[in-house]
């Protein structure tokens, strides 16, 4: 029996840059098949971005 794990991937930084997004990257490339991982954006979130 497979399952299929759900993960959703929040980075705290908006920089394009930010380590942590390379980190939250590198971590998806490498999951396993059975391990969806999907990044949530918070830029959009008013609370995260004051330029809103």
């Amino acid at each position: 029996m497979s399952t299929e794990i759900n993960i959703a991937v929040i980075v705290g930084s908006l920089r394009r840059d930010s380590l942590t997004l390379q980190f939250a990257r590198a971590l998806m490339a490498l999951a396993p098949a059975s391990v969806k991982m999907e990044l949530v954006p918070i830029g959009e979130l008013p609370l995260y971005n004051p330029d809103l």
